[in-house]
């Protein structure tokens, strides 16, 4: 299956929702204001907007990441706020990553936490510089556990058939998402069921991946994925603020 790999999602630096791989255990789900709601809302006109990224473990067409990309966008459009484009952000990174030598250590191949900082600061000033947002939304892939009850796996606000009546934890992908403000201070997390990817084998009797082939065919589940992640910071938005500087 063809991907979209990045060094290291900045998800990791703002928030710790760290992905999950398989025998690693879930992050919390839910979504949630980081700071005060009326204080998200009262500071937030213009976001910039970044490429989904994969968490560890997580493989997705690039057909998909175009199009969640292109989904996130409407959707926060459509709330009123002013966007900066996530291919912005895409070539600025690529640039300051690439001016600084990369993000891995040329002596040991590890990487280098403190590069990767300063990377992500020189990223917020160029943005500041040039397109003045009042914040940076990052969207990532991330591998969680789904817990299945009577045939049926629930996850971060999604549901899907296991095949069978079997209770369980199966592993399944969500959108998450996270918004910080310019100085790097957490604002809004969210994450929405994307895909589950087992199922139960009844002849086998054992968990079984779903095929690449069966995956991201229910387009409604991807439009879905993004209503779950980004609902509650874009529907509760305050209809009588204004919608530009």
């Amino acid at each position: 299956m063809a991907v979209r790999l990045f060094e290291r999602s900045p998800l990791l630096l703002i928030t710790g929702l760290t992905a999950v791989c398989t025998g690693c255990r879930p992050v919390p789900t839910t979504h949630r204001f980081v700071a005060p709601r009326e204080q998200v809302y009262a500071k937030i006109d213009r976001i910039a907007l970044t490429p989904v990224t994969l968490g560890e473990g997580a493989e997705v067409p690039e057909a998909v990441l175009l199009e969640l990309d292109s989904l996130i966008a409407a959707k926060v459009q459509d709330a009123g706020f002013e966007t900066v484009p996530a291919v912005v952000h895409a070539e600025i990174w690529a640039r300051i990553v690439e001016e600084l030598g990369g993000l891995y250590s040329p002596y040991t191949g590890v990487f280098d936490e403190e590069r990767f900082r300063t990377a992500v600061e020189q990223l917020r000033n160029e943005l500041r510089e040039e397109f003045n947002p009042d914040a940076l939304l990052y969207p990532e892939i991330q591998v969680v556990e789904a817990e299945a009850d009577y045939s049926q796996a629930k996850w971060d606000g999604a549901s899907q058939s296991v095949g069978g009546s079997v209770g369980g934890v199966f592993y399944a992908l969500s959108l998450s998402v996270a918004i910080e403000d310019m100085d790097g201070a957490g604002l809004y997390i969210g994450r929405g069921g994307l895909e589950l990817l087992e199922r139960w084998d009844r002849m086998a009797r054992d968990y079984v991946s779903l095929p690449d082939s069966s995956l991201f065919v229910d387009k409604a589940r991807i439009v879905n994925a993004v209503d779950l992640a980004l609902g509650p910071i874009v529907e509760l938005r305050p209809k009588t603020q204004p919608e530009y500087r």
